[in-house]
């Protein structure tokens, strides 16, 4: 036995010996694809000398003496820090994963092709102005350099799937964009589930179960389908599967900012506040740049791919995004012919367009293709598995959606004006340009002005109602073209010396815009704090932005706490957890208890409600965006003899307290069965965590250590400033998300204080390099996570002291 066991240690040590200097000789190598801060680099294309500092984050100062000599860098730059990402987006908009990923993805590459991402691109391409082409042109070159001169040191990425990326084209920073409005496209989900929704579950309860619909908006709903039987719904799974498998899951759609007067401002100037709420992944969304480069002078955050600060600064004006909340898409039922030629519309034969396409695949033969275009949009129901050659199959309805992304506007000239705006007026002009995705721009500027335009495509439709799959057999369905955007929400100087968005809803009488705004709770929580105060500091603004008070919590938890009100209470846990509710400030503190219980039985109200009359697979489908559950569930709880709360599947009648009552008592097993029956162990942290993920996640423990960022424990819900939203599904296909797993966020906080023109204030999560080997990669999540912001100086002078710099000559 000693032996043997001597054996084993000697077996042991020499693994250790062998592989203790491997992992340094590994690691040393993957260290060599980390990013360079200094030096000189001759770089083919420029027409001047580029200089750029950085500082100890990594955030670059770019001068230049020329506009497209600064693109050229800032693509050198998103290229060194984030040529992987870059390359998922592109090839995923182009519809050609599958050439480097294999046949798992093939249905995704059909789903792009189908909805024509590049299609609609090359058309603006061939649309763009000389002005923004050259900087098209420039940031191509610039990124096209740095493959170039570093095909033996790119990320880890491309040696893993076994492939060197192509060079860039200006093509592909505009599929970038078309992919982001993709991204924050919400209205996809809206009439499938909606339809399917109402069809389950009755006339009777709709009103119940859909959003409520905006009374001035014409609204047939004649003009609907009533039953969604025999069609094909492959596409709504395809576009959920691609979503977590990019691990864009949750709404993508809250998001917070705001600006003061210097009248309301303790510094004397205007203040601006943006945090756009994005899906949270590793690495982070944006790429911190400062340049200065003639009259190209801009701070603030940009998409690598794209040349341009979409959030920021420059010497005269700040701006901040938060979207729409647009219903920017319907879907259509068409009656096809049966040799899948033609469609009929008020009773003649249109032509169908008919698209052939070849996919290329890993390891396999390439896959024909055939893509269906109609003037409702391309037919998204003869996609994966049905699409065919045979006439004999197919339906004679089948599903086409019109999108606002398939028209044609140019989001990167309104990007590329609003980076170069000195004033309100040009502001306007540039947001003017911008249709999708919709967003709502809030202005400050030097001279103390404010002001909010809303720069969206907003479609002016026409009859049935736009909740729902439309009649696609009669134009009276069809859009009638955009609204004006002098007639879209805008305000100057409000009188109040605030503007404020929260993704909240804004309305246009006689237009609809919408039934997807997030609840009020946010839009409420901010005109308060704005309003208990007569004025307010930079750091004020850093306070509000990690806010954690829920007016949505402080609304329901009145109901939970009237359902007992009148019954005793024997359970120890029970009556601990009423009074704990009862005193409860409403802030989801991740030390505390309370949110725990409040949230675990929002959850469980939610099912017992609704899941009876759905199912689970609808239920699931039907909450895939989390703004709508919380909608539904508020309009309920409001509403104590709602037909919804009897519960079909038992003989007595529940009423909305029963349900209330079950619920909390759910919630509470749940927790006892998780945590324990000690109630000090539910601290909300515990439950509610962050992970940042890796694309590559999943595969590998000990992988994810090194790729993965946490899991944090995390404060606040889908109601507060600091949104931190949960799924209301219990799964995904690809087992990434568990109950009360974060899922969207503060991607980044900014804030400018006009009395210091010369900087802001940052915070984001990871780091500025999406290079896991650097020390760039997620330095920067501890302070996001406790609220603390980095101080961006923007002035030659401050930046010019840091020793790192790197040179870009011709």
């Amino acid at each position: 036995m000693q032996k043997l066991l001597r054996v084993l240690v000697i077996i042991l040590i020499i693994a250790v010996l062998l592989i203790v200097p491997g992992i340094f000789i590994v690691r040393g190598i993957l260290k060599q694809s980390v990013p360079s801060y200094e030096g000189t680099i001759r770089a083919t294309g420029l027409k001047g000398e580029v200089t750029i500092w950085f500082d100890s984050l990594s955030v670059p100062y770019i001068e230049a003496s020329d506009e497209t000599d600064a693109a050229y860098a800032l693509g050198y730059l998103h290229a060194q820090e984030r040529l992987f990402q870059m390359e998922l987006g592109r090839r995923a908009g182009l519809g050609r994963l599958s050439e480097v990923m294999g046949e798992k993805t093939l249905k995704f590459d059909e789903l792009f092709r189908t909805v024509g991402i590049e299609r609609t691109a090359r058309k603006i391409l061939e649309q763009t102005p000389d002005e923004t082409r050259k900087m098209l042109d420039s940031y191509a070159e610039g990124v096209n350099s740095y493959i170039r001169l570093n095909k033996s040191r790119l990320p880890v990425e491309f040696d893993i799937l076994g492939y060197t990326p192509e060079e860039w084209q200006p093509l592909h920073s505009i599929i970038m964009m078309r992919m982001m409005a993709w991204e924050l496209n919400i209205a996809w989900w809206q009439d499938i589930s909606l339809t399917r929704v109402v069809e389950k579950a009755g006339e009777q309860k709709r009103n119940d179960l859909i959003p409520s619909f905006p009374e001035y908006a014409p609204l047939i709903s004649s003009l609907n389908i009533k039953s969604t039987g025999g069609y094909n719904f492959a596409f709504f799974d395809i576009v959920k599967d691609y979503r977590e498998f990019a691990g864009i899951t949750g709404s993508q759609a809250g998001s917070n900012n705001w600006v003061i007067a210097p009248s309301l401002s303790s510094s004397g100037a205007a203040i601006l506040a943006s945090d756009p709420h994005l899906s949270l992944q590793q690495p982070g969304k944006w790429y911190l740049a400062v340049i200065r480069a003639g009259s190209f002078n801009v701070s603030g955050v940009t998409l690598p791919g794209i040349p341009a600060a979409v959030i920021g600064k420059n010497d005269s004006i700040a701006w901040g995004l938060t979207n729409v909340m647009a219903d920017d898409a319907d879907f259509y039922s068409l009656q096809i012919t049966k040799d899948r030629k033609g469609y009929i519309v008020d009773g003649d034969t249109l032509a169908l367009a008919i698209i052939e396409t070849e996919i290329k695949v890993k390891d396999q033969e390439p896959r024909h293709y055939r893509i269906y275009v109609s003037e409702f949009g391309p037919l998204v129901s003869t996609g994966h598995p049905h699409n065919t050659d045979s006439t004999e199959v197919g339906y004679l309805r089948e599903i086409a959606m019109k999108w606002t992304g398939n028209d044609i506007s140019d989001e990167y000239l309104s990007a590329y004006k609003l980076n170069k705006a000195g004033n309100l007026n040009e502001f306007r002009t540039a947001v003017s340009h911008f249709k999708v995705p919709g967003q709502n721009f809030v202005y400050g500027d030097r001279k103390g002005n404010i002001a909010y335009y809303s720069g969206a495509g907003i479609p002016a439709r026409g009859e049935g109602d736009p909740r729902m799959i439309l009649e696609g057999t009669t134009r009276k369905t069809q859009w009638k073209g955009y609204i004006p955007f002098a007639d879209l929400p805008s305000a100057v100087n409000s009188p109040q010396g605030y503007i404020a968005t929260s993704n909240n809803r804004t309305k246009i009488t006689p237009y609809y815009i919408s039934t997807l705004w997030e609840p009020s709770s946010r839009i409420e929580r901010i005109n308060r704090l704005l309003s208990d105060k007569e004025k307010h500091s930079a750091q004020d603004f850093m306070r509000y932005q990690y806010d954690r008070v829920s007016f949505y919590a402080e609304k329901v938890t009145p109901y939970i706490l009237s359902a007992f009100s009148e019954v005793k209470v024997q359970d120890i846990n029970l009556k601990e957890s009423l009074m704990l509710l009862e005193a409860w400030d409403y802030s989801f503190d991740p030390n505390s208890q309370t949110p725990t219980i409040y949230s675990v039985f929002l959850y469980k109200f939610y099912e017992n409600t609704l899941k009876d009359e759905l199912g689970g697979e609808l239920l699931n489908q039907y909450s895939r965006i989390a703004n709508v559950p919380l909608k539904i569930m508020f309009q309920l709880v409001t509403n104590a003899s709602a037909p919804v709360f009897d519960d079909v599947k038992t003989f007595q009648i529940e009423n909305r307290d029963d349900i209330i009552r079950k619920s909390l008592n759910d919630a509470l097993n749940y927790l006892e069965s998780r945590f324990g029956e000690k109630i000090a162990a539910w601290q909300w942290g515990e439950v509610h965590t962050l992970t940042l993920k890796h694309f590559f996640s999943g595969n590998s423990e000990l992988l994810d250590r090194f790729i993965n960022d946490g899991p944090h424990p995390l404060g606040g819900d889908g109601t507060t400033l600091n949104l931190s939203e949960y799924p209301f599904y219990r799964y995904d296909t690809f087992g990434r998300v568990k109950e009360f797993e974060n899922l969207v966020g503060p991607s980044m906080r900014f804030i400018c204080d006009f009395a210091q023109p010369d900087q802001f204030y940052y915070s984001t999560t990871g780091g500025q390099s999406g290079n896991s080997m650097s020390d760039h990669y997620k330095n920067l999540t501890a302070d996001w996570l406790d609220g603390k912001y980095m101080l961006v100086k923007t002035d030659k002078a401050s930046f010019s002291k840091n020793k790192n710099m790197l040179r870009l000559i011709p």
